[in-house]
């Protein structure tokens, strides 16, 4: 696991957080993808991957609470 953190040092140096750009999570999830042998978007994964039930966006909540008016 140290060895991989290194990897990540190299490849991503450690950032202040107000320094990051807004786009860098975009960008980050584009590089991926572009790796990829299949043929998907990042929408087909956020699609389907695992969620917890217990965890819930603030998205959810607006849309729960429209409905419970």
């Amino acid at each position: 696991m140290a060895t991989q953190k290194w990897n990540i040092w190299d490849y991503r140096p450690i950032e202040k957080r107000d320094i990051v750009a807004q786009t860098s999570l975009e960008k980050f999830q584009q590089e991926i993808i572009e790796r990829c042998e299949y043929d998907f978007n990042i929408q087909d994964v956020l699609d389907t991957m695992y969620k917890d039930p217990s965890i819930v966006n603030s998205e959810e909540v607006k849309l729960q609470n429209k409905y419970v008016k």
